[in-house]
Protein backbone atom coordinates (compact mmCIF):
# COMPACT_ATOMS: atom_id res chain seq x y z
CA UNK A 1 0.00 0.00 0.00
CA UNK A 2 3.13 2.76 1.02
CA UNK A 3 3.83 1.94 -2.93
CA UNK A 4 0.91 2.79 -4.46
CA UNK A 5 1.60 6.41 -4.88
CA UNK A 6 4.56 5.58 -6.46
CA UNK A 7 3.02 3.15 -8.52
CA UNK A 8 0.56 5.74 -9.40
CA UNK A 9 2.93 7.72 -10.34
CA UNK A 10 1.75 10.46 -8.19
CA UNK A 11 4.97 11.34 -6.14
CA UNK A 12 9.11 9.93 -7.05
CA UNK A 13 9.38 8.41 -3.37
CA UNK A 14 6.97 6.96 -1.46
CA UNK A 15 7.02 9.08 1.80
CA UNK A 16 6.58 12.28 0.00
CA UNK A 17 2.85 11.28 -0.14
CA UNK A 18 1.40 13.45 2.22
CA UNK A 19 -1.49 11.06 2.64
CA UNK A 20 0.35 8.13 3.59
CA UNK A 21 1.11 6.28 6.59
CA UNK A 22 4.55 6.06 5.86
CA UNK A 23 4.77 9.55 5.22
CA UNK A 24 2.85 10.16 8.92
CA UNK A 25 5.44 8.23 10.25
CA UNK A 26 8.08 9.74 9.03
CA UNK A 27 6.75 13.50 9.28
CA UNK A 28 3.99 13.12 11.29
CA UNK A 29 3.74 15.01 14.53
CA UNK A 30 3.90 12.80 17.22
CA UNK A 31 -0.27 13.13 17.90
CA UNK A 32 -0.67 11.58 14.06
CA UNK A 33 1.96 9.39 14.88
CA UNK A 34 0.26 7.38 17.59
CA UNK A 35 -2.77 7.30 15.67
CA UNK A 36 -0.62 4.52 13.61
CA UNK A 37 -0.75 0.94 14.52
CA UNK A 38 2.45 -0.65 15.54
CA UNK A 39 4.09 -3.41 13.40
CA UNK A 40 3.83 -6.60 14.09
CA UNK A 41 7.91 -7.19 13.40
CA UNK A 42 10.45 -4.33 13.40
CA UNK A 43 10.55 -2.12 10.53
CA UNK A 44 13.35 -3.14 8.21
CA UNK A 45 15.90 -0.40 7.73
CA UNK A 46 16.16 -0.46 4.20
CA UNK A 47 12.45 0.09 3.91
CA UNK A 48 12.70 2.76 2.11
CA UNK A 49 15.16 1.49 -0.65
CA UNK A 50 12.46 -1.45 -0.42
CA UNK A 51 9.09 0.88 -0.57
CA UNK A 52 10.54 3.05 -3.34
CA UNK A 53 11.99 0.16 -5.95
CA UNK A 54 9.21 -0.92 -8.48
CA UNK A 55 8.03 -4.46 -8.12
CA UNK A 56 8.27 -7.13 -10.92
CA UNK A 57 4.72 -8.64 -12.22
CA UNK A 58 5.09 -11.55 -10.42
CA UNK A 59 5.54 -10.55 -6.85
CA UNK A 60 2.64 -8.23 -7.99
CA UNK A 61 0.83 -10.99 -8.66
CA UNK A 62 2.05 -12.92 -5.40
CA UNK A 63 0.69 -9.58 -3.67
CA UNK A 64 -2.66 -9.85 -4.85
CA UNK A 65 -2.99 -13.77 -4.90
CA UNK A 66 -1.73 -13.12 -0.82
CA UNK A 67 -4.06 -10.47 -0.38
CA UNK A 68 -7.11 -12.26 -2.08
CA UNK A 69 -6.68 -15.55 -0.14
CA UNK A 70 -5.89 -13.38 3.66
CA UNK A 71 -2.62 -15.95 3.76
CA UNK A 72 0.71 -13.74 4.93
CA UNK A 73 3.03 -13.28 1.90
CA UNK A 74 6.64 -14.43 2.83
CA UNK A 75 9.33 -17.26 2.54
CA UNK A 76 7.80 -20.49 3.71
CA UNK A 77 9.15 -20.92 7.15
CA UNK A 78 8.02 -17.33 7.85
CA UNK A 79 4.77 -17.89 6.63
CA UNK A 80 4.10 -21.17 8.55
CA UNK A 81 5.33 -19.44 11.52
CA UNK A 82 2.92 -16.49 11.28
CA UNK A 83 0.06 -18.96 10.31
CA UNK A 84 0.76 -20.63 13.30
CA UNK A 85 0.97 -17.89 15.62
CA UNK A 86 -2.18 -15.90 14.47
CA UNK A 87 -4.26 -18.81 13.71
CA UNK A 88 -4.73 -18.34 10.04
CA UNK A 89 -4.95 -22.36 9.14
CA UNK A 90 -7.79 -21.68 7.25
CA UNK A 91 -5.72 -19.62 4.54
CA UNK A 92 -4.19 -22.60 3.33
CA UNK A 93 -7.34 -24.51 2.27
CA UNK A 94 -9.07 -24.10 -0.42
CA UNK A 95 -12.03 -21.68 -0.50
CA UNK A 96 -15.68 -23.35 -0.69
CA UNK A 97 -17.34 -26.47 1.14
CA UNK A 98 -15.16 -29.50 0.41
CA UNK A 99 -16.00 -31.64 -2.66
CA UNK A 100 -18.45 -34.24 -2.40
CA UNK A 101 -17.10 -37.92 -2.57
CA UNK A 102 -18.33 -40.15 -5.53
Amino acid sequence: MERNPVRARLVKKAELWKWSSLYRRINGTEKQKKLLSDWPFEIPEDYLLFVNEPLEKEMIEEIRQSTKRERPLGNQKWREDMIKKYGLEYTERNKGRPRKSS
